[in-house]
């Protein structure tokens, strides 16, 4: 038996975790740890589970049929604008139709005919591909009269809905081109330090801002920038004391 931590992507409604934790059972594997708080993410959940090799296999095909299961962390592809809807029966529903065939998540709408501007769809989606973004683009741009508010393909937009997917990229800025693998490693081992702290009664999001800040002062105090303040202390006849 083994011990292997994963990041789970579960969809924000009931049940998904259950079922999540009802592949790990099926397959005999125990679950050591999890974490998930919406606060941070409401859709990534990390677990750590002892299961054997073959076992942790066939909990991670299953999960990634469901779609449940974090394998990489491309930047998402961040798009905000207002729609300006015809007013007729089904014309939300049409919309809304473009938007699930480019796989889009959409994190924010606001819709109101009886406010000041009753034909406006205020919308913000998050898309994987960035490609995809463009296609949308396309084909809404032919449909309705848009007006772009904010379009960021690079994954830095503050969403905090993917706040996992960003902070893997700030991580990757610091420690240069690094398989996805290490860095799913990497946050799961900052997540558990967090785990830790929140037990504290600490914010989790000061926990995350302090390993970057770590992370982004060894960048900048390295070779030629590197300096040290050395001071030595006889103790003893046979002891010095170095502080640095």
């Amino acid at each position: 038996m083994n011990k292997f931590t994963f990041l789970a992507r579960v969809p924000d409604e009931p049940g998904s975790l259950q079922r999540a934790a009802t592949v790990i059972k099926k397959y005999g594997g125990n679950i050591n740890r999890l974490q998930f708080d919406r606060r941070i993410d409401p859709y990534s959940v990390f677990f750590e589970v002892t299961a054997t090799d073959e076992s942790y296999g066939r909990i991670t095909s299953d999960l990634a049929s469901l779609g449940f299961l974090q394998t990489s962390l491309k930047p998402m592809s961040f798009l905000k604008c207002y729609v300006h809807l015809p007013h007729w029966s089904g014309s939300l529903c049409e919309f809304l139709d473009f938007t699930t065939r480019a796989r889009a998540n959409i994190t924010f709408i606001d819709f109101d005919d009886a406010g000041r501007n009753p034909e406006r769809l205020t919308v913000s989606l998050n898309l994987e591909n960035p490609t995809e973004v463009d296609r949308l683009l396309d084909q809404l741009k032919s449909r309705y009269r848009l007006e772009i508010l904010e379009y960021d393909t690079t994954g830095r937009h503050p969403d905090d809905t993917v706040f996992y997917i960003r902070l893997a990229q700030e991580f990757r800025e610091l420690i240069g081109g690094s398989e996805d693998a290490f860095l799913l490693s990497f946050l799961a081992d900052t997540n558990h330090i967090a785990q830790e702290l929140m037990n504290r009664r600490n914010d989790p999001r000061q926990v995350f801002d302090s390993v970057l800040t770590t992370g982004r002062t060894l960048r900048t105090t390295t070779g030629e920038r590197f300096y040290a303040d050395v001071q030595q202390v006889a103790v003893t006849g046979m002891v010095d004391l170095f502080c640095f």
